[in-house]
């Protein structure tokens, strides 16, 4: 059962009523950086492709892989994290050098040979980094423990309360701080003799951004990359990176339902989105604006990963030039929208990013991560396009997770204690529900029907192959002449139509379960999508956005009655349960896709129908 959802504001109801229009920002349109229209596609590198057998991702692997990702029509590839961690490559533990590439993935040579190909394909590489923490086994954390200068202030290091301690002799924690993962944020270091900091796992320690030398590696790591040619970064968990200097402790929730030592039981003011952080992400954007300005002058790329409830401030003021990230990734949809959701929630989200969005900032729009259950398991199978339709031909940059395109699913479950990946993670069972549920997403992608999915030619996998696999794989759906793939791909070729690149946004709950929205510009094609998240057939009527009598079909989901080029009456547009369409008033036809194929075009206007209709009464009636 879903918790009650607060009350709505009267503005937003009204507003949402009247579907009144949005457009992109005046500002941001004037811009020509090449990330404002962009597709960025997501890959999580140890489940893209296995390359030499080993049964676990690489990098050449994804090498293998760009022209199906060129294919696609995509802008970036991002990749989740790459460097090399601790504890023999547990993918939970921490990083020891951010400037090294996982052995497991490849060498150093394999990234810049990646970053070489997928230019040679037009296509920009992002990288995820975790710049909160490293893992213990890194070189600042081991010398820190010793107190080796400059070493020693680089963590975040407490000694325990005074006059306190347990039956071991340590003292108690410095404060009430606790870990995501539950527990204290305090790990006691028998060496030196203090507490360190760590909002994460323990092999995660903290680094302390309020000293000056961590502060500047991270920025001479982002430079390291930027000079390898990567156009951009996406910083997780940066809520987490600075705390309050006088170590204050938290209040307790006294209505919470949870222990005290779960995460959710304490505010975690002092711990979580502290102003100065917001200005430690402005130098990031600094770094890279100077660093494009010094270089070929194309703007480099900062997304950040924060709590939804501080998300806008990582924008930055809006009277700053510079301002923070290029944008916040908008987890809206992911953190309001389930299997419950209707019409309203969903354009309520939407506007909830437009109306809190800073002036001349830029939309961005996400459904799925590496990080999350996947959108045909999280909320439905049956509104895999029609989503994949929301988050591409909403205004703003599109993020992507690969397998989405092909309606992949969840993993139902995972035997950690099987996974050679996992053998020297030491994971807690309090900790296997939470971990399981992000690496549900994660498991390999589903290329075909044969060995393991066409991941691997090795029978084990790091993570297990989905058992559906022989019915949900890319090459089942290129065969087919109608599938999300192929939805998935119209899509992304569509967001170079300038109605969709620079065209208003208007959207209307037309009832409870039916969500519609256009995207209209000047003297060009008008598209109106529609998807019903009911479990029956409507009838919808357009009337809200003037259209014409009759309308096209440009692009339908695969569980629609149309297909695309049928004329249908603007006013009696029947849809299924779970079904979506997008109309024109234009032209409905098959793009050119970058690979340079193209099937028969469907170029037949309106007006070109209603005159050949017209004429062939003539030819009967004579």
């Amino acid at each position: 059962m879903q918790p009650p959802r607060a009350p709505r504001p009267l503005w937003l109801w009204l507003w949402l009523a009247l579907g009144l229009g949005l457009a992109p920002p005046p500002a941001a349109l004037a811009r020509t950086s090449w990330w404002h229209t962009a597709v960025i596609y997501h890959v999580y590198p140890l489940s893209f492709l296995d390359s030499n057998g080993d049964g676990v991702g690489d990098l050449n692997g994804v090498i293998q892989k760009l022209p199906y990702v060129a294919d696609l029509g995509v802008d970036a590839l991002r990749l989740a994290p790459v460097f090399r961690r601790g504890m023999h490559g547990c993918p939970e533990a921490g990083v020891v050098d951010f400037r090294a590439v996982a052995p497991v993935l490849g060498t150093a040579d394999d990234m810049e040979r990646l970053l070489r190909r997928a230019r040679e394909f037009g296509l920009r590489v992002i990288l995820d980094i975790e710049p909160n923490h490293s893992s213990r086994d890194h070189e600042w954390f081991q010398k820190s423990v010793k107190r080796v200068a400059p070493f020693t202030d680089l963590y975040v290091w407490r000694n325990g309360k005074a006059n306190s301690s347990n039956n071991n002799g340590i003292p108690d924690p410095p404060n009430n701080w606790l870990s995501v993962h539950g527990g204290s944020a305090w790990e006691w270091n028998s060496e030196r003799q203090q507490f360190y900091l760590h909002q994460f796992g323990v092999d995660h320690p903290d680094f302390n951004y309020r000293h000056y030398k961590v502060i500047e590696e991270m920025k001479d790591i982002l430079t390291f990359w930027l000079e390898k040619g990567v156009a951009g970064f996406a910083m997780k968990d940066v809520s987490f990176l600075l705390e309050d200097n006088q170590f204050h402790d938290e209040r307790e929730l006294y209505d919470r339902n949870n222990s005290s030592t779960d995460y959710s039981s304490l505010t975690h003011v002092y711990t979580h989105d502290v102003n100065d952080t917001y200005s430690l992400v402005e130098t990031w954007k600094q770094l890279l604006e100077t660093f494009a300005h010094k270089t070929d002058r194309v703007s480099r790329l900062l997304m950040i990963e924060a709590d939804p409830d501080h998300i806008m401030n990582y924008y930055g003021p809006s009277i700053s030039q510079t301002g923070g990230a290029n944008f916040p990734i908008n987890s809206f949809f992911v953190a309001q929208l389930t299997n419950e959701s209707n019409a309203m929630d969903y354009s309520e989200a939407v506007h909830h990013w437009h109306v809190y969005m800073h002036d001349g900032r830029w939309p961005n729009w996400m459904l799925g991560s590496p990080d999350i259950s996947r959108v045909a398991s999280r909320i439905s199978p049956y509104l895999v396009d029609g989503l994949n339709m929301l988050l591409m031909l909403l205004p703003g940059t599109a993020l992507s997770y690969s397998g989405e395109e092909i309606g992949m699913t969840d993993t139902e479950m995972l035997n950690f204690n099987k996974s050679r990946c996992f053998k020297h993670c030491h994971l807690q069972p309090h900790n296997w529900h939470q971990i399981i549920s992000k690496y549900s997403s994660r498991t390999p992608f589903q290329w075909d029907s044969s060995t393991s999915a066409g991941f691997s030619t090795n029978m084990s996998t790091w993570l297990p192959v989905n058992r559906n696999y022989r019915s949900v794989n890319l090459h089942l759906q290129r065969a087919a002449s109608n599938s999300h793939y192929r939805v998935f791909r119209r899509l992304v070729a569509m967001r170079q139509e300038a109605t969709i690149r620079k065209g208003q946004l208007a959207m209307h709950a037309l009832s409870d379960f039916v969500l519609s929205f256009s995207r209209s510009l000047q003297d060009k094609d008008t598209f109106v999508t529609i998807i019903n998240f009911g479990a029956n057939t409507v009838e919808v009527n357009l009337k809200p956005y003037n259209l014409p009598k009759i309308v096209l079909v440009h692009t339908a989901s695969v569980n629609s009655r149309y297909r695309m080029s049928d004329r249908v009456h603007s006013k009696k547009i029947e849809l299924q349960p779970y079904s979506s369409v997008v109309v024109t008033t234009g032209k409905a036809y098959e793009y050119q896709y970058p690979n340079g194929v193209s099937s028969v075009h469907f170029e037949f206007t309106i007006h070109l129908l209603n005159s050949l209709f017209t004429l062939s009464l003539l030819v009967i009636f004579f």
